[in-house]
């Protein structure tokens, strides 16, 4: 039974009751222990930054609009020339070369003919061994093709996707701010339900108290009094759950 069906009963049930009633009931009671509105206080709108600055989902989508920034990046970086080198060293182990043969040589004789008499020697023929080896190697890397065909739709492609990942981070807070403010209205609206449902409790009770006044005099019958005495309850039960809503909320 909600509290917009309980007060129409009641005030029915007073003019049934005839004058009596309406002269015995004391004026009716204030809110009864109604939630205190305090200056500087939570609002809706700190909750909802709390809300974006908290939520999980808005940090998951930071974090692929992060990605998707170094997506860009590396695009970027396809277009730039690729210069590599190579540096090496080598070192031998010393062998021993065989010889090849000998050759009849004249030496200290200039090349040319050589005059009679000039003395002739035989020398070995052999290879020199070198023993420390070195190489140096560049390479200049120019992609003309990749510049005419793939690059600018890596790129192109790789913007459009931080495009959508900072849509779907900034949709994330929103979302996250949205249920934040819901959260908070349905905290509040519980504890003034809550407090609503006090009032009328205390209402209604003050009303059993003047049917009961009222019956004692022999202007109401038992009846009437049951029917008060079963909104009183119905009263208590809505108090119950809607502390029992205001607590769960909070």
């Amino acid at each position: 039974m909600t509290i917009q069906k309980l007060l129409p009963r009641a005030s029915l049930s007073l003019l049934l009751l005839g004058p009596a009633v309406a002269r015995a009931e004391a004026p009716p009671p204030t809110a009864v222990n109604a939630p205190a509105v305090v200056s500087g206080g939570l609002t809706a709108d700190e909750v909802a930054r709390t809300a974006a600055a908290t939520s999980f989902d808005v940090r998951a989508r930071a974090k692929e609009r992060e990605a998707a920034e170094a997506a860009v990046n590396q695009a970027i970086a396809g277009f730039v020339p690729r210069l590599s080198g190579v540096a090496r060293y080598a070192r031998l182990s010393p062998i021993n070369q065989p010889a090849l043969g000998t050759l009849v040589v004249a030496p200290g004789a200039t090349p040319g003919l050589l005059p009679p008499g000039t003395p002739l020697v035989a020398a070995s023929l052999a290879f020199p061994v070198i023993l420390d080896q070195y190489l140096t190697q560049g390479t200049l890397q120019i992609p003309v093709s990749d510049y005419l065909l793939r690059l600018p739709q890596a790129l192109a492609s790789a913007k459009q996707s931080r495009r959508s990942a900072e849509l779907a981070e900034k949709a994330a807070a929103v979302r996250a701010s949205t249920d934040g403010r819901v959260a908070f209205y349905g905290w509040a609206k519980a504890r003034w339900q809550a407090a609503v449902a006090r009032q009328t409790l205390a209402q209604t009770q003050a009303h059993l108290a003047d049917v009961r006044r009222v019956a004692e005099a022999g202007r109401a019958s038992q009846a009437d009094v049951l029917r008060v005495e079963s909104q009183v309850a119905a009263a208590e039960l809505l108090v119950t759950r809607a502390e029992t809503l205001a607590k769960v909320l909070g």
